[in-house]
């Protein structure tokens, strides 16, 4: 696996460890407060409930984000 990658410059990264940085100079890391936005994945009827089986996949394409999920009809129901 290749673990060289590129950085636009201006572009902001998520940068969870050094994995693939060869070197750090005149670098300061930041952390950003998140901002809440709503829901991220919300089902297009109000009784059906969802399910993520997947992480989000970038469409080089159609240049978007796809992420499948797993709708169901049924009521949530809880386990005794």
């Amino acid at each position: 696996m290749n673990s060289s990658f590129e950085v636009s410059t201006g572009q902001r990264q998520l940068f969870l460890d050094d994995a693939g940085i060869a070197e750090v100079r005149n670098l300061t890391r930041t952390l950003h407060q998140p901002q809440k936005r709503g829901a991220v994945v919300r089902s297009s009827k109000p009784h059906q409930t969802i399910q993520t089986v997947s992480t989000p996949v970038w469409d080089p394409d159609e240049k978007l984000f796809k992420f499948w999920v797993i709708g169901t009809d049924e009521s949530y129901r809880i386990s005794l």
